[in-house]
């Protein structure tokens, strides 16, 4: 037995197609009417399954022109339709001659069925529908008329059903893009965004316009843009489809912006890149509080360096002191000693001329002991001075205790703690403190410690020992403060660092082991103090830095 199939949806005819061949069947098939029409009359087939809605041919027309072909009228035909399903839909089929009217979907096995009783009425010589009382022409074209006409009209509905559904999804898009609270941008495969929300514009500070002239490169941070655009090449490329990572902004004002970014794909329907969407979370606050959270843990770690310092201190003082003050006091005595032996010994060197005393002549201690006496005493107090000031500047302090202080003894402090690296770093140290200045209120210690970071930043920067540090304090009668000026001579900072001098973390050597924490702390320290603190700098001329404190009034 040989079936045509008219079937127009592909994987649908060749299913059918397998299955009745599987069966034993003969099958040819056409994807619409008029191609199945011409296999009819060339093929002769023992039954014709056809689907309805099909191009340049329907199936009830190809059943009308089947049926009114004296060599193909006897030919039994199966509707098989997913779209005509209504009464009158059937009704018009079984008019133009059809033998059954089978809706989709159908389980397989029904539709074998369906097939076999079609061939054995068929077989059976009972009446075929070609053989009823004709309808007219006329009746059958008004007919199928209203039928296609009542599809279309259908149809019609449903295309403004969905055309409706569009826009309101369309409006439902627009508005949560427009009132999104996170930065979202269109970008074409360029690296333009051709289309931004207005989250996307305030964060940046850029408008739509001037947005769709740059590439997303143009706004990002330089140490970001490379890894950021290698990411989008790989997905305008296909090689991936989306991509996430957090980056730094570059607002219009010149403000760093963070932000976590996503970016995703967009294909065509044939699986071609279209375009990307990037959704950029503002995370800069985010961001400022984990650089504060660091910065305190770095400062308790720094504290609890201090606190053993402190114990370290102490422990030490006491085995320095033991045997400085056997120094000090051994000197003093053998001073004494040398004091009362002198008159004797004058007397035997006027009376006997110059002698030895072990290796060394008499005239020689006698002009240099003095002196090395009391360089050991003065080496001693100086030891004693050190540790003192060790205990003092570790000693553990509550750091919300204030009262008057003078800045020029802590930068004494600070100078004495740090005399030997200064002392190393340069020959030309030129200190001006005005000794009428009047006192603030602070912490010491803390003030200390901002000398000390001062000074050793001051050092580190110096070229050669040739070039010089000053630190001076004076008083400004205008503005009723009290100003620190330290200056060197050293290398001197990049303009482009300038800003970020005082940021945590932030430093220029990291090589000789710098943490970027010490002018940090110390701006925090000033501005605890209603302080203020200003960088001016030249590369290869040197640094100023300048601190300003309220004095004490009344």
């Amino acid at each position: 037995m040989k079936i045509l199939i008219a079937e127009d949806e592909n994987d649908a005819r060749i299913f059918l197609e397998r299955r009745l061949q599987k069966e034993g069947y003969t099958v040819v098939a056409a994807a619409n009417g008029a191609d199945a029409l011409e296999n009819a009359r060339q093929t002769k087939p023992d039954m014709v399954i056809s689907d309805i809605m099909m191009p340049e041919m329907d199936g009830f027309e190809f059943c009308r022109r089947l049926k009114a072909d004296e060599d193909l009228r006897t030919i039994p035909f199966l509707f098989y339709t997913a779209t005509f399903l209504d009464r009158e839909d059937e009704k018009l089929a079984m008019e133009l001659g059809g033998e059954r009217f089978v809706a989709k979907p159908i389980e397989i096995g029904r539709l074998l069925d369906i097939i076999s009783e079609v061939f054995e009425t068929h077989q059976d010589d009972q009446v075929s529908p070609a053989d009823r009382p004709d309808k007219s022409e006329e009746n059958l074209a008004s007919m199928y008329a209203k039928t296609i006409g009542r599809k279309l009209e259908k149809k019609v509905k449903e295309l403004e059903t969905e055309r409706q559904a569009l826009q309101e999804s369309e409006e439902k898009f627009r508005l949560t893009f427009e009132n999104a609270a996170i930065g979202i941008a269109r970008v074409d495969m360029a690296g333009r965004p051709v289309q931004t929300n207005p989250a996307f514009q305030q964060m940046l500070g850029y408008s739509a316009d001037e947005l769709n002239k740059m590439i997303f490169t143009d706004y990002t941070h330089p140490e970001d843009a490379p890894v950021d655009m290698a990411n989008f090449q790989k997905l305008i490329a296909g090689q991936r489809d989306n991509y996430q990572l957090e980056k730094r902004y570059l607002r219009k004002d010149g403000e760093i912006v963070w932000a976590n970014l996503t970016v995703s794909l967009i294909r065509n329907e044939a699986g071609k890149p279209q375009f990307a969407i990037g959704m950029a979370e503002d995370i800069t606050e985010r961001k400022h509080a984990e650089e504060r959270e660091k910065l305190q843990r770095e400062q308790l770690i720094q504290a609890d360096k201090m606190v053993a310092l402190g114990i370290l201190v102490a422990g030490m003082a006491h085995e320095i002191n033991n045997p400085n003050t056997a120094i000090m006091t051994g000197t003093q005595q053998i001073k004494n000693m040398w004091t009362s032996l002198m008159p004797v010994l004058d007397e035997y060197y006027e009376n006997n001329g110059d002698y030895l005393m072990g290796n060394w002549h008499y005239s020689e201690i006698r002009e240099r002991l003095p002196g090395l006496l009391d360089g050991i005493a003065d080496g001693s107090k100086r030891i004693k001075r050190i540790v003192g000031d060790l205990k003092a500047f570790s000693r553990k302090e509550d750091s919300t205790a204030m009262g008057p202080v003078s800045l020029s003894d802590s930068i004494t402090g600070a100078l004495s703690l740090v005399s030997n690296l200064v002392n190393k770093s340069t020959r030309h140290l030129s200190i001006e403190l005005d000794q009428n200045l009047p006192a603030i209120t602070g912490n010491t210690q803390q003030l200390e410690q901002v000398m000390v970071n001062l000074l050793i930043n001051a050092c580190q920067a110096l070229a050669d020992s040739q070039k010089g540090v000053q630190v001076k304090t004076a008083y400004n009668s205008r503005s009723k403060r009290a100003e620190v000026f330290v200056r060197d001579e050293g290398v001197g900072i990049k303009p482009d660092d300038l800003p970020y001098v005082t940021d945590p973390f932030f430093t220029t050597k990291r090589d000789i082991g710098g943490t970027g924490l010490g002018l940090s702390i110390s701006s925090k320290i000033v501005t605890e103090h209603k302080g203020t603190i200003e960088f001016q700098s030249a590369v290869g001329k040197g640094t100023t830095v300048k601190l300003t404190f309220p004095v004490n009034t009344g």
